[in-house]
C-alpha cells in the first residue's frame, strides 16, 4: 500500500518547500549622521565661607551617531549650600540638551523604499532633596519644560515621547522600549534634555541628581510569511500529478480484476 503514503510525502515536499524559503528582509544597518547638537550649562563652583555659597556641580553630556545607532547619555549632579544669616537669593541650574538627526541608509542589496524596524530604549533615574525654604527640581525630557524627549520619524510624526517628567522630593526613574516601522531613506530626529534647578532664600540649600540615556537603532524586521520557492512548488506538482496518476491505475487494476 506504498501508494497511500504519496500524500505524506506530498506534505512534506510542501513543508520542506517553505523551510528552503528565501525572503529578502531589508537591515539597514547603517546611520547617516545629519546634524548633532549637544550643549551644557554648568554653574561656576564656588567653596562656601561664612554666608558665601557652596555650589558644586557634575555635568557630562553626550551624543554619537555611530553605524548602527544613535546613543545620547546625559548626567547631572548639582547642588547648593549657605549657611548664614545673608545668604544671597539663589538660582542654580545644571542643564543638558541633544539633539540629532539622521537618514536610513541602505546596506549592500538593499534599496531606498525598503522596510526596517527602528527599536527605541529610554531610561532615567532622578532623585531631589531640599531644606525647608529651597525647591529643589530635577527635570528629564524638557528644556523648555513644554520638551519631551522624543524621536520623531520623517515622514511620519512622533514615533516616541516621554515627558517631561520631573520631581522635587524623593526618586523617580523610568525605562521605555518601543519599536515602529520605517523605510530605507527616512530621516529620524532625536532629542533628550535635562535639568536640575535649585532655588531659596535663606540658610539651607538642595541637591538634584538624575542620569538619562535615549538610544536609537535599527532591530531588524519580524520574520516574513513564507513563500514556497519555485522548484519546491513545481516537485510538488509533479508529485502530486503522479499520485493522482497511481490512483486512477490503481482503481482500473481493482475493476479489471473483479
Amino acid at each position: 500500500m506504498a501508494w497511500r503514503r504519496l500524500p505524506w510525502l506530498a506534505v512534506t515536499i510542501l513543508m520542506v518547500g517553505l523551510a528552503c524559503t528565501s525572503a529578502d528582509r531589508a537591515r539597514a544597518e547603517r546611520f547617516r549622521e545629519i546634524s548633532v547638537d549637544v550643549d551644557k550649562l554648568v554653574p561656576v563652583p564656588q567653596q562656601g565661607g561664612g554666608s558665601v555659597p557652596s555650589i558644586t556641580t557634575d555635568v557630562e553630556g553626550s551624543a554619537a551617531v555611530a553605524t548602527q545607532e544613535l546613543v545620547f547619555v546625559q548626567g547631572n549632579d548639582c547642588s547648593y549650600e549657605c549657611q548664614g544669616p545673608d545668604c544671597p537669593p539663589a538660582n542654580v541650574a545644571c542643564q543638558n540638551t541633544a539633539f540629532a538627526s539622521v537618514q536610513i541608509e541602505p546596506d549592500p542589496g538593499d534599496t531606498i523604499g525598503d522596510p526596517v524596524r527602528i527599536c527605541v530604549v529610554h531610561t532615567y533615574e532622578m532623585a531631589a532633596s531640599s531644606t525647608p525654604g529651597y525647591t529643589t527640581e530635577v527635570r528629564t525630557g524638557g528644556v523648555p519644560v513644554e520638551t519631551a524627549t522624543s524621536v520623531i520619524l520623517i515622514p511620519g510624526g512622533t514615533q516616541f515621547s516621554n515627558g517631561s517628567v520631573a520631581i522635587t522630593s524623593g526618586t523617580d526613574q523610568g525605562n521605555f522600549n518601543v519599536s515602529f516601522p520605517a523605510v530605507i531613506g527616512d530621516i529620524i530626529e532625536a532629542r533628550l534634555a535635562t535639568r536640575t534647578t535649585v532655588m531659596g532664600m535663606g540658610a539651607g540649600g538642595g541637591r538634584g541628581i538624575q542620569t538619562a540615556t535615549l538610544r536609537v537603532f535599527t532591530c531588524g524586521l519580524p520574520a516574513p510569511a513564507p513563500v514556497m520557492s519555485h522548484y519546491a512548488l513545481a516537485l510538488l506538482l509533479v508529485l502530486l500529478g503522479g499520485c493522482g496518476v497511481w490512483t486512477l491505475r490503481r482503481r482500473s487494476e481493482k475493476r479489471l480484476a473483479a
